[in-house]
């Protein structure tokens, strides 16, 4: 069965972007327990390009379906302030804005689109990484469901995500250390 592993990027510095020491540990940690990938991607944040890297041993592509489609509508100021308050982080705060369900939807069908390409490109059996941002991954997972964007109800953690098959079923992961 061809399948793609989706994760959120590891833990980051909130002013470079970059990850920190921690979260480049954490990545080591877990790269031994993955199987090998025949295809990496990532957003075009550093955080992620990088999570992807150490993950894969590999330079990922990026692409623009893997970011948030915030970047550009002004609401990042909003959704930096709310997250550190929200339970559910950024995933929460995106989906109290309800300017951004509409475009958290689209991009979310724009992911699928490149998780289809992608399924069908991959030989039998092979596998996929793509990392990416936890309100993006919530919107996908919502979105393959056929569920509401409001509100939401789960997030994922550094390093936390799902398996997603040519079936497009979702079978959640997260690492063990």
């Amino acid at each position: 069965m061809k399948r793609i592993l989706l994760l959120r990027h590891s833990r980051y510095d909130e002013g470079t972007g970059n990850l920190t020491t921690d979260g480049m540990a954490m990545c080591r940690t877990l790269a031994p327990k993955l199987p090998h990938f025949q295809v990496v991607m990532s957003s075009p944040a550093p955080r992620a390009i990088r999570t992807a890297e150490l993950l894969s041993s590999n330079t990922p592509n990026t692409g623009v379906q893997l970011r948030f489609p915030s970047a550009g509508l002004g609401y990042s100021d909003q959704i930096t302030k709310r997250r550190k308050a929200h339970p559910l982080g950024a995933a929460g705060a995106i989906y109290e804005i309800e300017a951004l369900h509409q475009p958290f939807h689209d991009q979310a069908g724009k992911l699928l689109g490149l998780i289809k390409s992608t399924l069908n490109s991959l030989p039998e059996n092979g596998v996929g990484l793509f990392v990416s941002h936890d309100g993006l991954m919530v919107a996908l997972d919502k979105f393959v469901h056929g569920q509401s964007f409001k509100p939401a109800d789960h997030t994922y953690k550094e390093l936390e995500g799902f398996w997603i098959d040519e079936n497009l079923k979702i079978t959640p992961f997260s690492p063990n250390y």
